[in-house]
């Protein structure tokens, strides 16, 4: 089955168990990242970029994830680099009334999540449409001297505004799933003692080389990998897994 070809919850249910064997039931951190399969070292994440190899299916891993999700985690910087990004739930044909019904049903949620956007502040364009809470309810994240334009969004100060504080306090709201798909510079320190990440939804591409600049950061180093599976399966070039600690 091919994401296009969801046409109900049960549809994506299938899909997501034929492709990770399972993604519920699941309470905890989960990071939804693609990456690509550097030939005899590890697995290394990839910049957001018009020649970065795209699948259909890492598309739909990265909205599965959203649907599930209670908050979703991003950065300014984030948003300052992908100027039109949305926060909903996407795909072709009836995916996203699929992914919706999925989430109503599956994962039991009836209401969209929260959007914490972890930012120092400058450089935040108020007018985002992730920050137009056209899905997702967003929450700038940011400290307690922060200067804000006025926009849309609930503004949470702390003294100390890191991806862990912010996964606490999105934990303090109820979030009892936490979805990051924030850049390596922001999730890196996460997997450090003690490691905050508890699931690992990835897509791995497979190829001799990337073009250059697409390869960003490596994952983590093989013998700190989770290693606990529940399934994976191949797509072309694609390898999608889920991965729990």
């Amino acid at each position: 089955m091919k994401p296009s070809d969801c046409r109900n919850a049960a549809d994506v249910d299938a899909l997501a168990r034929a492709m990770f064997g399972q993604v519920l039931p699941f309470a905890g951190v989960s990071h939804v990242t693609a990456t690509w399969a550097k030939p005899g070292d590890g697995l290394w994440v990839m910049a957001i970029r018009d020649d970065t190899p795209k699948s259909e299916h890492d598309f739909f891993m990265l909205n599965l994830a959203r649907a599930r999700a209670d908050a979703i985690l991003v950065t300014g910087k984030v948003l300052r680099e992908e100027p039109e990004l949305r926060y909903t739930l996407q795909g072709s044909d009836r995916l996203p009334e699929a992914l919706a019904e999925w989430r109503a049903v599956y994962a039991g949620r009836s209401e969209p999540p929260l959007l914490i956007v972890l930012t120092s502040g400058r450089g935040l364009d108020a007018r985002h449409p992730a920050l137009s809470g056209e899905w997702a309810r967003p929450v700038i994240y940011t400290s307690n001297d922060a200067e804000l334009a006025p926009s849309k969004a609930r503004v949470v100060r702390s003294s100390k505004p890191d991806a862990r504080s912010a996964i606490r306090w999105a934990q303090s709201q109820g979030a009892a799933i936490v979805s990051l798909e924030a850049g390596p510079s922001t999730v890196a320190p996460l997997y450090d003692p003690p490691c905050v990440i508890d699931e690992l939804l990835l897509g791995v591409h497979h190829a001799p080389s990337l073009p250059e600049g697409i390869a960003v950061a490596k994952l983590f180093e093989e013998d700190e990998s989770f290693g606990m599976g529940t399934g994976s399966h191949r797509v072309g070039r694609w390898t999608f897994a889920r991965e729990l600690r």
